[in-house]
């Protein structure tokens, strides 16, 4: 058996119980190159012991990175069994599109404005000629009664 420095004295099988060598189209946790970054394998080359591997937080035009065969730990996981738990049903999906659009928009101008409170009170001012005597027409006798008896008091405490 090959011992390879970059293994720490490990065998293949303590490595990973999955089949050696990957396979194109497998997950790999790499042991060289970016160690411990997983991977996407692209290709194989078995002359040279190489395999093409795209980092999966790589964008598009960043280049096959190529790592050794043996440093290339299979997972035994394809990209497709990465997603398929995460896949909602329609039926998930739309409870979960009800859900979200249920939720408060913070950044409306209406919520916004809901929100905003004025610590200044405003006074208004008193009333005066035809708008006075309206609202003295609109009271009921015992208000009368009870604003006569306020400005009674009113005029004795001012001649004091």
């Amino acid at each position: 058996m090959t011992i390879h420095a970059s293994h720490n004295g490990l065998t293949l099988k303590e490595i990973s119980p999955h089949k050696w060598p990957v396979r194109v189209g497998d997950l790999t946790i790499l042991l060289s190159g970016k160690v411990g970054y997983c991977g996407f394998v692209t290709s194989i080359s078995h002359q040279n012991q190489i395999a093409g591997v795209r980092l999966l937080d790589w964008s598009g035009e960043e280049a096959t990175l190529e790592v050794p065969l043996y440093d290339c730990v299979p997972t035994g996981k394809t990209p497709q069994d990465l997603v398929k738990h995460h896949q909602p049903s329609g039926k998930d999906f739309s409870q979960a599109l009800s859900a979200e659009r249920s939720f408060p928009d913070f950044d409306s101008p209406a919520l916004s404005k809901s929100r905003r409170t004025s610590s200044k009170v405003k006074k208004k001012p008193p009333l005066s000629g035809a708008a006075l005597v309206a609202a003295l027409a609109l009271l009921t006798p015992k208000q009368k009664l009870a604003l006569g008896k306020l400005v009674k008091k009113n005029k004795e405490k001012e001649t004091k």
